[in-house]
Parts: structure tokens; sequence; C-alpha cells
């Protein structure tokens, strides 16, 4: 084998490019990451540290971070990080003294806001706002403003960002408003707003300017009501915030205590969309709708989930019918109200047309994952047997159990049995039997 010394410089170079690569992937939003310390090769020898000094590909994610070293650090990526882009990452807040030196490595790095690729800010302060306010970010790409701590929500004071970004792509945002210089609103392909109701100026001047080109839609809140409308809002402001159809939308997420009216799923047509991802802490009621939900034939994946409410089965009932076309279904209960065999809920997608026989809803369904609550394993195949070779996978997180009221030793051969026939024909992932203490 071969020595790692003899290594050519060319080849160690795209090795340390490659490695520092991989973890900034891996590490998304990078204010999560602890990339900076894969600096340390630097110390495994004279050699290595010359070829990674010379490697500017390694030092393009510049860290503001806490420690007395910070802008040491900050130093050295500009100076051997050459004309690359760059990717800046402020590191979570402790104290003052790290404002202090804050300061200090930004004001170091406005000088070249031009190369600005990326910024991770996890706190905002009026200082800090001011000074990217009154700087052009011409080439920043991604946003991501995002408190990691309690510090830095406590030491936040300004919540009102102005940016000059007009080739922003991807934003991530919590607590925050944003807006743009002379309303240039940026055309986003990925948004991801967190904490907000859902009918803010600033949230719809983004989907307005975005309508053509937005591909990831996600909306989160944890105490309270998401209501996706500018009812209202297109009269005070204008054209700038008017949404009707996001034309390239492919991924949508709604999670919160509550979606109002199921407005987020009505608000703008979505012909592309192919993801849907519903995690939801109380359901709508699907009753005395003001307006219909569209069907989404074009939806490939469905993930319907929850840990509180209740009335789920009714919501899968719900939206299983604006789904035809899904090839996958994942759906989640952790309340606990559903393990009875005949509330479980799997019996919706049991369901047959009463004229054909056939499925009733998801007709072309491959795959099924089931979280939460156990599931009757004869319930696994009456599924098998309604769907045949059109389904090919099946996950079961939450185990197997009989549909017996009382799981008895005499089940177990049984039980065994139905769980081998199941392996003949589908993909199993997950699965174990109440045999082995699942459920």
């Amino acid at each position: 084998m071969a020595s790692v010394d003899k290594l050519p410089p060319e080849i160690l170079s795209i090795v340390f490019s490659l490695l520092f690569r991989s973890v900034k992937e891996d590490l998304i939003p990078l204010v999560d990451s602890q990339a900076y310390e894969l600096h340390d090769i630097l110390l495994v020898c004279r050699r290595w540290n010359k070829v990674a000094c010379q490697t500017p590909s390694i030092w393009t994610t510049v860290y503001v971070g806490n420690d007395e070293d910070s802008w040491l650090r900050v130093w050295r990526c500009i100076e051997r990080s050459g004309d690359l882009p760059l990717d800046i990452v402020f590191m979570s807040l402790r104290d003052d003294e790290v404002l202090d030196r804050v300061d200090v490595a930004l004001k170091a790095l406005i000088p070249l806001a031009s190369r600005w690729r990326s910024l991770s800010l996890p706190y905002m302060v009026y200082e800090i706002n001011e000074l990217l306010g009154s700087t052009s970010l011409p080439n920043l790409i991604e946003l991501f403003l995002l408190p990691i701590s309690q510090e830095d929500e406590d030491y936040s004071n300004d919540t009102r960002v102005c940016i000059d970004a007009p080739k922003l792509e991807t934003l991530l945002i919590k607590s925050y408003e944003v807006y743009f210089h002379n309303d240039q609103w940026p055309r986003l392909k990925s948004l991801e707003a967190r904490g907000f109701w859902g009918c803010e100026e600033w949230l719809w001047g983004l989907l307005g300017s975005s309508q053509e080109t937005l591909e990831r839609l996600v909306l989160r809140r944890d105490d309270g009501v998401i209501d996706v409308n500018n009812q209202g809002l297109e009269e005070q402001f204008g054209e700038q915030i008017n949404c009707s159809r996001l034309s390239a939308l492919t991924t949508l997420e709604i999670s919160g205590v509550e979606m109002e009216n199921w407005s987020a799923l009505r608000f703008a047509e979505m012909p592309l969309l192919k993801h849907l991802i519903i995690a939801q802490e109380v359901f709508p009621r699907t009753k005395e709708l003001e307006e219909p939900v569209p069907t989404f034939s074009s939806l490939d994946s469905l993930s319907i989930s929850t840990d509180m409410a209740s009335d789920i089965k009714r919501a899968i009932e719900f939206l299983l019918p604006l789904a035809p076309n899904i090839a996958s279904l994942t759906l989640h209960d952790g309340t606990g109200q559903h393990a009875t065999a005949a509330n479980h809920l799997l019996v919706p997608v049991l369901r047959r047309d009463e004229a054909t026989s056939e499925p009733l809803f998801c007709k072309k369904l491959e795959e099924l994952t089931l979280g939460g609550d156990c599931t009757p394993v004869d319930k696994l195949k009456d599924l098998v047997e309604l769907r045949g070779s059109m389904i090919k996978k099946i996950s079961c997180d939450g185990g197997l159990w009989g549909d017996d009221d009382q799981v008895e030793e005499r089940n177990l051969e049984e039980h065994k049995q139905l769980l081998e026939w199941l392996e003949e024909r589908v993909e199993l992932s997950g699965v174990k039997g109440w045999w082995d203490g699942e459920c």
C-alpha cells in the first residue's frame, strides 16, 4: 500500500477540498456547523500545513466565532481563499465581548462583500443591521437568519432586516422580517419561514416576486395558527404582494399548531407540486370550507403526521382524494388513539371502489410508511391483496400486532407465517412482530 506521504501535492489538495465540501454539505444551514475545526489538518505535519495553506477552497467558509481566536481565523480565511466566493458564518453568542469581536470581524469582511456567496446569522443587533443595510451584496445566493441558542434570541434587538441582495435564491428565516432595497425583491428558489402567521407583507413580497422560480416552500409555526393569505395587503402595497400561481413549486411543507381553513393548500395554484408534507397538532375542519381545496394531480408523495391531533384520520380521509396519483404515502400518529384495527390510520387506504373493487384512493401507491402506532399484521395482508404487485415497499416503525383483542402465544405461528407471506411479496423495512417485543 502506497504511503500517504508520497501523494503529490495536487492530489492531497483535492482530498482536502473534497473533505471540506462534504462537511459543508452535511451541515446546512452552516450556523449549525463547527467545520472550521477541520483546519486541525494543519497540525499533522509541515507538508500538510503547506499544502492546506495553498488550497484556497478550504478557506472559503469564514467562521466568526465566539472564541478569542475568531479574529485570527477570519484573517486567515481572507488571506488564503484567493478570489473564491465566501460563506460567512456567525456562530452563536455568549456575552457582550463576543459582539465586540463580531463588529471588528464584520468591518474587515465588508470590503469583500462582492464575494459573499452565503450569510448565516443567528442573531441581529442594531450595529450589524446598519452595516448590512448600507452594504451591497450583489452575489449573495443564500441567507440564513436563524437563532441557535436562547442567548441569540435574548441579544437580538432588531427584527426588521433590509438588505441589497438581488440574486438571493435561498432564504431560511425565523422571527425576523426581511425587506430589500428599492423593493427589488429577489426571485427565490427556496423559502423556509419559521414562526410566522402567513400574512406578513414581506412574506407575500417574496412569494409575489418568486412565482415563476420558487421550488421549495416551508412554513412553520409552533405557537399559533398558520393562515396563508394576503387579504387587504394587495390594496395597501400594490402588485408586489400578489401571488396567484407558483408555477415551479415542487415541495410544500406545512408545520404548526393549526392551519386556518386549509389556506396553505389553496392560496395559489401549484401545478407542478410533487411533495407535500403536513405536520400539525390540530387539523383544520373539513366541512363548510369557504373555498374548495384543489386536486393535486402531479403530487408524487404525501406525508401526514401528528403527535397530538386526534383528528388525523379525518384529515387523511380528506386529503387522499386530493392526491390521486401519489406513489409514496407516509402516515405518522403519535397520539395512540388509532391503535385499534377498526380505527387504524391504514383503514382509508384499504377502501375499495364499490363498482370496480379496485382501491378507492391512491391507485398508483408503491411505498407506504406507517409510524407511531403498531399496525395489525392482518391489515397489511389486506393491503397487499388489494393492491397486488403495484405496492413495492412497506415500512412500519411501530411494529406489528395481531388482530385479536389480546395477543396470545397461540397466535404466534399464524402471525409469523403472515409476515413470511408479506416478505415474499413486498420489501419490508423496520417491520418486527409483537413477539420481538415491539408492541
